[in-house]
């Protein structure tokens, strides 16, 4: 049940931080400080138990550090953070908790009486990064912790850091989700995290009904649903275009069949607009405008102000054809990610909008993408 590495204390500043924080003191050689959690339903039972498995630091008096694997089952997850505790030497502490993470079968059941109960237990990080995975979090973090230089938990919670802050994953903390999936008129969004090649990796986002986990999109679908949301900058996008309006332009190999360019570019500002243009007949219009870099192209292209503008224009169409499949998608599936049903909802005077109206009217609303593209620089691009 358990499975011990030894760690170099690099963050030891973060953890005398939550020492000094903690509501009653403790001696750091007597604490268990779980790092990562993660939650799944234990299929061998017919009792719907849950089985967590802890990600957990252990000091001694040297302040040397050990990472133990700890795996119990419960009907809750206190609990069996419980049972967990009846064979270990050492006070378990939930304080530092960087990420919690929940399986699919869990996570499709829905979400919301594990996060208010997380919610409500002062002694847990609120900050504490959310994410899914397609397996189950017992695989995840087993097999990361065996496999990646650093302690499992402190590595996801890079992983997902460094993806918002670049932009192309949406907020994802305990508090955000706990707010959102009970907001009319949008529906919230996690991290996927599966192991590829056995290494934790982002794989997709999570898209949920309220609480519950209905589907996936891609990581590209996740920063165009981010856009959304928020103003973007400095954020890196790669885009593919077909090579046939280009052909004047490019050095074709005569006996390779080019169909298609790659194109990475920044995201030097990012922001839209949505409006409500027909209450009656639900029909939106969202406003795109990006200022981009282009950083390199799998095909040369010699740039001039003719053909420069026809990339801004193919880039254009290109975004506009993800938004109008992605928005296809979220219909399919009833989830409103991107939160029209918001805007419909602020419209309305004598009543307030339900879910189950919004779930009603999303498959039907219309929206008309104008998305404006203004590449900043220009020249030979390899």
């Amino acid at each position: 049940m358990k499975n011990m590495q030894k760690l170099k204390i690099f963050p030891l500043l973060a953890l005398f931080t939550f020492l000094a924080a903690c509501v009653q003191t403790q001696e750091l050689e007597t604490l268990g400080i779980i790092n990562a959690r993660g939650v799944d339903l234990y299929e061998e039972s017919s009792d719907e138990l849950l089985e967590t498995t802890l990600i957990v630091f252990q000091f001694d008096i040297q302040h040397s550090a050990m990472t133990n694997t700890i795996i119990e089952r419960g009907k809750t997850i206190k609990g069996a953070r419980k049972r967990a505790g009846y064979h270990m030497s050492y006070n378990l502490v939930p304080g530092q908790i960087s990420v919690e993470m929940f399986g699919r079968e869990l996570a499709e059941r829905g979400l919301s009486s594990y996060l208010n109960g997380l919610v409500r237990d002062a002694r847990d990080n609120e900050t504490a990064y959310f994410a899914i995975t397609d397996s189950t979090a017992k695989e995840v973090l087993t097999a990361g912790q065996e496999n990646v230089a650093i302690n499992i938990g402190q590595y996801l919670q890079n992983l997902i850091e460094k993806e918002m802050n670049d932009g192309r994953l949406p907020e994802t903390s305990i508090t955000h989700f706990d707010h959102m999936h009970t907001e009319i008129g949008i529906d919230p969004v996690l991290p996927i995290i599966d192991l590829v090649n056995n290494k934790p990796t982002l794989t997709g986002l999570a898209v949920f009904q309220e609480d519950k986990y209905v589907d996936r999109i891609s990581m590209k679908d996740a920063l165009l649903v981010n856009l959304m949301k928020k103003t973007l900058k400095d954020t890196r996008i790669e885009i593919t275009l077909p090579a046939k309006p280009f052909a004047p332009y490019i050095q074709f190999d005569p006996k390779v069949d080019v169909e298609e360019i790659s194109l990475m570019l920044t995201i030097l500002k990012g922001k839209s607009k949505i409006s409500l243009t027909d209450k009656e007949n639900l029909q939106y219009e969202t406003d795109i405008n990006l200022r981009m870099n282009l950083n390199e192209i799998s095909r040369s292209i010699k740039i001039n102000e003719k053909n420069f503008k026809l990339l801004e224009k193919e880039i254009e169409k290109s975004l506009k054809k993800d938004y109008e499949t992605l928005l296809n998608k979220l219909q399919e599936i009833n989830s409103d990610v991107i939160g029209y049903g918001k805007y419909y909802a602020a419209t309305l005077r004598e009543k307030d909008l339900t879910n189950e109206e919004w779930r009603e009217k999303f498959p039907e609303i219309s929206v008309k993408y104008n998305v404006k593209v203004k590449i900043v620089n220009h020249g030979t691009i390899m």
